[in-house]
């Protein structure tokens, strides 16, 4: 990404951006081309299922890291 790049370069040369948080900016992308991407990179097409937060809640349950993604 040359934007990120540039910018990078000109933060790591001022003083005063050391020890900050940097907001780079980039492309804005969807969750469908997300997993679009994963499934590229991954070499597999598996069907993707969204999660509402009452089927998480239930799976908390069982799973304690998953009762703290709620």
């Amino acid at each position: 990404m040359p934007d990120a790049a540039k910018m990078i370069v000109e933060l790591a040369g001022n003083s005063r951006a050391y020890r900050q948080n940097w907001n780079i900016p980039g492309n804005i992308i969807s969750g469908r081309m997300f997993i679009q991407l994963a499934k590229a990179a991954s070499g597999t097409s598996k069907s993707v299922i969204p999660l509402k937060k009452t089927t998480i809640r239930m799976i908390g349950w069982f799973n304690p890291v998953m009762r703290e993604m709620v």
